[in-house]
């Protein structure tokens, strides 16, 4: 037999001359279901519904029985809608649960987000809001191994300056330790709180750290700036997104004549 991944391409390929689509296949109600259907079917589910059906005859008789099944579930959830009210409510808030989500990924998040041109504008019209204050700057050093990463800091506590420690660490093959700056500006009630009450220049002891081990070391002060454009990147998607957001609310309130009544929610909170 054909592998199932052979068979759901076989149907497809068959299924692309128009006289073999047609083909009807069985019948779901008042609907008939075309060979067209469910090859389309078979490309989308593949192995999933026909993975232990020994022969092809049989997988395309799995195909076309989950494909019925499904249409049959379909069916019913309409007939439901026509004579159970509570079923209808549901399922009229699931859709407009999905119409919602999709309005609002089209004209809201998804332009938030991949507009390039909007977010320049953005940034250009507000640079002065994106700012860095002072920072800590913390070196971290971090390891697997702790016994590896006591050498590392011995070296560093021994006055080695960082351009010989660069050196050293391409000419050693062994060193398995990660180094990373990161910038504080106060507490974050992480693990970078163990440093803010160093000097400059004074490192933490080894701390258990993520299946591993970290020392991170109190490098100085990063003096405040404005942010770059990639730095403010965040606080601009934000913004936009609230702003677009208004502004889809009020077209659509426009357009729909909403009108709001706040006065009657008293009465309905005083029950």
């Amino acid at each position: 037999g054909l592998a199932p991944d052979s068979v759901a391409e076989h149907l497809v390929t068959i299924a692309r001359t128009d006289s073999v689509a047609s083909l009807p296949v069985a019948t779901l109600a008042d609907s008939v279901v075309t060979l067209g259907e469910l090859a389309t079917f078979a490309g989308t589910n593949k192995t999933e519904v026909i993975r232990n059906m020994p022969t092809a005859s049989e997988q395309v008789v799995e195909l076309a029985d989950v494909y019925l099944n499904y249409g049959a579930v379909t069916l019913r959830a309409l007939e439901l809608e026509e004579t159970d009210k509570d079923f209808a409510a549901t399922m009229a808030e699931f859709r407009d649960g999905l119409l919602l989500f999709a309005l609002m990924e089209d004209s809201v998040w998804a332009v938030a987000t991949q507009d390039s041109a909007l977010h320049q504008a953005h940034y250009g019209q507000h640079a002065d809001r994106y700012q860095y204050p002072d920072r800590k700057r913390l070196i971290e050093f971090y390891s697997n191994s702790d016994s590896l990463l006591q050498e590392v800091v011995a070296r560093i506590d021994s006055g080695m300056d960082w351009e010989e420690y660069d050196e050293y660490w391409t000419n050693d093959s062994t060193m398995v330790v990660r180094i990373d700056t990161a910038f504080v500006e106060g507490v974050t009630n992480s693990v970078y709180d163990r440093a803010l009450g160093l000097a400059e220049g004074e490192r933490t002891a080894s701390i258990l750290y993520r299946r591993g081990h970290l020392v991170l070391l109190y490098n100085g002060v990063e003096p405040a700036r404005p942010k770059v454009i990639d730095e403010a990147r965040a606080e601009i998607i934000n913004e936009l997104q609230e702003i677009l957001e208004d502004q889809l609310l009020h077209r659509l309130r426009t357009k729909f004549r909403v009108v709001v009544y706040p006065e009657r929610l008293q009465g309905v909170f005083a029950r």
